[in-house]
């Protein structure tokens, strides 16, 4: 796994535990909006070098902390809306594909 990605997913953990993207927006004193920009899982946004020390400054966390998983503080959530997004995705082209089935059957 990348840095970018266990930044993502560190990013995650750290919001769960403060209790949503604007209480860890305002911990942090960055602006919500792009704060929840790089929470998307689609996001091309990476968490620079100087936003994740930032970040694990104002959370008291060790130097280069976001840079690597931390299995022992996974959070389930975040997990969870991963799993989530993954089955919501799968769902959607499965759905997509059944309605052009039938607009194709129907059109003969």
């Amino acid at each position: 796994m990348n840095k970018h990605r266990s930044r993502r997913r560190n990013l995650r953990i750290l919001i769960d535990r403060a209790g949503g993207v604007a209480e860890f927006a305002d911990a942090i004193g960055i602006n919500r909006a792009v704060v929840h920009g790089l929470c998307k899982p689609k996001t091309k946004a990476n968490i620079s070098d100087e936003l994740a020390r930032r970040i694990e400054l104002v959370c008291r966390k060790p130097h280069e902390w976001m840079d690597c998983m931390h299995p022992d503080e996974q959070s389930t959530l975040a997990d969870t809306l991963e799993q989530v997004e993954k089955l919501n995705a799968r769902k959607f082209r499965e759905t997509q594909r059944v309605i052009w089935k039938a607009m194709l059957d129907r059109k003969r």
